[in-house]
């Protein structure tokens, strides 16, 4: 594994997104298959190039094991050295990795619904779906919640009027859907309520020292802190979006075109590390207190359960609901138009 090359790398990537955003992008056709298509149904798998492919792949963490899976246990893929191989470069978070796309520094990534949707609009990011990793789904799965301290006299979103909410980071998804709660209890983000800026791993100390009054948490810190006690749950975020797609997978479309090849035999691989995943929950959790330094002890008391996020054994995109949350997005006024999921996805490709 290495990490991104240094912050000099991270500017110009910065900056070649802000020109692109005024009016030097890719174009964001060419979804839904077309001519693409043909290219996947002519592989065949059985003839490698003569020398494999590097996939440059961003990566981070939490909760993308089927990455973890493909870095550790490379030997279960059976394209991997002969079709491609891959270097894995790791990031704080998914909007980075799309400014790393758009700036091509990178051939793959991870990104989340909302960032992808941003970056495709302000952007004109030219990527297409081939996987997912995680999502939520209301009374199927953990959902990210926001708590209150035990004693608190937040009852209901109305009291939240005059009082302090913790998100992990400005302008992602789960302030956007902070605000939209706030908004429906008739109250005014940034008038009524003040909302500040706190790591996933500070916000429970931020919470519980009356920092702040309420506080956003995914697992594995939503487990931390009910087992710590003295907290209750105010809302959560499949309120708001019953079915969410979280974590997904994107190549750049132009790799895609030029590797078919590759690119069939990498999503033949994708789908055996989904599989390996939901298949030995023991292992994976080994390669996952490895990767994020979690104990394994507490790894196996919510990781790949149903208090855990929603993970399917394929890997396949949840196109339906990815287009719910954007939809959503567009309606609450987080991207300026609806968009069209088709235009992000090759449906020969997914298969």
């Amino acid at each position: 594994m290495r990490k991104v090359r240094g912050l000099l790398g991270l500017l110009v990537g910065g900056a070649m997104l802000v020109l692109a955003g005024c009016g030097g992008g890719a174009s964001t056709g060419g979804g839904g298959g077309g001519s693409d298509a043909s290219k996947f149904a002519a592989v065949d798998l059985s003839k490698p190039p003569a020398q494999p492919v590097k996939i440059r792949m961003g990566w981070g963490i939490p909760a993308e094991e089927i990455h973890y899976v493909m870095m550790k246990k490379p030997e279960i893929l059976k394209h991997h050295g002969k079709w491609y191989t891959l270097e894995w470069f790791q990031f704080q978070g998914t909007a980075p990795q799309a400014q790393a796309l758009a700036a091509k520094s990178l051939d793959a990534g991870t990104v989340a619904s909302l960032s992808l949707a941003q970056a495709v609009e302000k952007a004109q990011l030219d990527v297409v779906v081939t996987g997912q990793m995680i999502g939520e789904k209301k009374d199927q799965s953990f959902s990210t919640t926001w708590l209150v301290k035990e004693d608190s006299p937040i009852k209901s979103l109305a009291d939240l009027k005059g009082k302090i909410v913790g998100v992990n980071v400005y302008g992602a998804s789960l302030d956007y859907i902070a605000r939209t709660k706030i908004k429906e209890a008739g109250l005014k983000p940034e008038v009524d309520v003040k909302i500040v800026e706190i790591g996933f791993g500070l916000m429970d100390e931020a919470l519980r020292s009356g920092k702040i009054d309420v506080g956003v948490f995914p697992q594995p810190f939503l487990y931390n802190a009910k087992n710590k006690g003295g907290v209750r749950e105010l809302f959560k975020l499949t309120d708001v979006q019953p079915d969410f797609v979280q974590l997904i997978n994107v190549f750049d479309r132009e790799f895609i075109n030029k590797n078919p090849g590759v690119m069939v035999a990498f999503q033949e691989d994708w789908k055996t590390a989904a599989k390996f995943v939901m298949e030995n929950r023991d292992e994976t959790i080994k390669i996952m207190s490895e990767i994020s330094k979690m104990p394994v002890e507490l790894l196996q008391k919510f990781l790949i359960t149903k208090n855990d996020y929603y993970r399917t054994n394929t890997g396949m995109p949840d196109l339906k609901a990815l287009q719910l949350n954007w939809d959503y997005m567009a309606k609450e006024g987080h991207i300026k138009a609806k968009m069209d999921v088709n235009k992000v996805v090759i449906p020969d490709l997914i298969k």
